[in-house]
């Protein structure tokens, strides 16, 4: 049996992620200062830890376990993205960010279960403003910014032949 839903979603998920950025584009100044393009593009795969409570405690739903024994609220994501940039000012600068957030959690099976599987993906294009802090050997960037953010979910219960697809949508915002 394969179903297909979609459903009013109201949550707030976080994801702490640590990225490999690969970005083309900046060259040292006569100074040694580190000079920023006008335009740049950064490309990055990150791991991280991600916490979404109300998705934890649906699977829990699903889980025939002991007493006490729950799925942790935080666990381990991938995420990659790609955010071409383009600095108007020296201190200001402007992205728009594509993200895709892919987690997969199994819930075990037990003496009345065959277990059951879940994944998920969130896209999430963001248009961001940056502060750009240009140091003689680095710069930080530190904003924010709103996109509207789609996910899926895909729930199979091997215990009852069921696959169920669930999609949500919504205005989201991001910090860097």
């Amino acid at each position: 049996i394969s179903m297909s839903k979609r459903i009013r979603l109201y949550a707030v998920a976080v994801s702490v992620t640590c990225a490999l950025v690969v970005q083309q584009g900046s060259s040292q100044t006569m100074s040694g200062e580190l000079a920023l393009p006008r335009f740049s593009v950064s490309i990055g795969l990150g791991g991280g830890i991600h916490s979404a409570p109300f998705l934890v405690d649906y699977m829990n739903a699903f889980r025939v376990s002991q007493a006490g024994d729950r799925l942790d609220d935080f666990s381990s994501m991938l995420e990659f993205f790609v955010s071409p940039a383009y600095r108007v000012e020296p201190e200001w600068s402007v992205a728009l960010e594509y993200s895709l957030l892919v987690k997969s959690q199994t819930v075990g099976s037990g003496p009345y279960s065959s277990g059951s599987e879940f994944s998920y993906n969130v896209h999430m294009p963001t248009a961001i403003v940056h502060y750009v802090i240009n140091a003689p050997a680095y710069y930080l960037k530190f904003g924010g910014g709103i996109g509207y953010h789609t996910a899926t979910l895909q729930q199979i219960l091997y215990t009852y032949g069921v696959e169920e697809n669930f999609s949500a949508s919504g205005v989201g915002f991001k910090l860097e």
